[in-house]
């Protein structure tokens, strides 16, 4: 079917979800308690995929994506109370309907195209976040190399704001250095393999002598 300009596949599956992807949405989705029983007994479930080829560039992916979220969301809107959650299989999240519905206003909905999940470093005080989903428009994943020098709320805010950068079309390449805090940065580095498979580029923080831009 047509929609928006692009060409994209709905497919009705006859039943559920399978049981262990269904798993992994529901332990990922900790802003959604209930989700466990709130997904236990759905019977069907709809496949939306497009045809467009988003090739290598950035910014073609994220609008092939746009256009397979905006399309999956009216389908749940016009689903009315059938629809039970919307879930978008690169990040594993899984959303209510209203909160998935709502997130395809936006151009950039991050927290939908992308998952964080905990590494845990050496001292029981460092920790660090790996995100999930980033490939499908870079080609790869970020990780933030366990530290203690940032807590965990701020690791995190600091890793999906540099995702953001870089799915807005931002560059950071091997060798690159972001400001972190006084006396210290953060170093980018290439990797062709992850904590969850794939390539990565992981941000290291190191100790510096000299200030850094912002």
């Amino acid at each position: 079917m047509a929609h928006a300009g692009q060409t994209f596949v709905v497919a009705q599956v006859d039943g559920a979800v399978p049981a262990p992807q269904i798993e992994a949405y529901v332990a990922a989705a900790y802003w959604w308690p209930s989700a466990q029983q709130e997904l236990a007994d759905h019977q069907a479930h709809l496949v939306v995929s497009t045809l467009e080829q988003s090739g290598t560039e950035t910014a073609r992916a994220a609008l092939a994506a746009r256009g397979v979220l905006r399309l999956a969301a009216l389908l749940a809107e016009r689903a009315g109370p059938n629809a039970v959650a919307g879930l978008w299989a690169n990040s594993e999240t899984a959303w209510r309907p209203a909160d998935f519905v709502a997130q395809a206003s936006s151009e950039f909905p991050v927290n939908l195209w992308m998952d964080l999940r905990l590494l845990r470093g050496r001292a029981p005080e460092e920790v660090g976040v790996a995100t999930r989903g980033l490939d499908l428009f870079l080609g790869l994943n970020l990780v933030m190399a366990p530290t203690a020098m940032l807590p965990p709320e701020q690791l995190a805010k600091r890793c999906t704001s540099i995702a953001l950068y870089l799915m807005q079309g931002g560059d950071l390449r091997d060798g690159d250095t972001i400001a972190g805090g006084q006396g210290w940065q953060w170093r980018a580095r290439r990797h062709p393999q992850g904590p969850q498979g794939g390539a990565v580029l992981v941000l290291s923080a190191e100790a510096t002598a000299e200030p850094q831009r912002t």
